[in-house]
């Protein structure tokens, strides 16, 4: 599965170890899928995915203010990615933002139109 760099907080946030080359498609592992099927179900639905990555905001809002700053997201995304997320040149990226983003990266790889990452 090749999946664009927002989909790198994913596998950050699942496997930590992963290497997260940042202008390289990012394949994730069989491993770091099954982390993201809560259900077990043998896909990823959106609503799994969606509650995965506000838990990954929660998570890397290290302050609590309901943004990402460029500090708090360094080393899971560089430069270019962090500019392209941050909403209109606030310097931060809040959650509606991110969400909508990440939304839209899963619907773009939702090759069939099912509703679902498949592995």
């Amino acid at each position: 599965m090749k999946y664009s760099i927002t989909f790198a907080l994913a596998l950050a946030f699942a496997a930590p170890t992963a290497a997260l080359a940042a202008d390289d498609p990012k394949m994730m592992t069989q491993g770091q899928f099954d982390h993201l099927d809560t259900n077990n179900d043998g896909k990823v639905s959106a609503g799994e995915y969606r509650a995965f990555m506000d838990e990954a905001f929660g998570t890397f809002d290290a302050n609590g203010d309901g943004r990402l700053s460029r500090d708090e997201t360094r080393g899971v995304f560089n430069d270019d990615h962090y500019a392209d997320l941050h909403a209109a040149g606030s310097g931060n990226v809040d959650r509606k933002t991110f969400l909508d983003r990440v939304m839209a990266d899963f619907h773009r790889h939702d090759y069939n139109n099912d509703g679902h990452l498949h592995p």
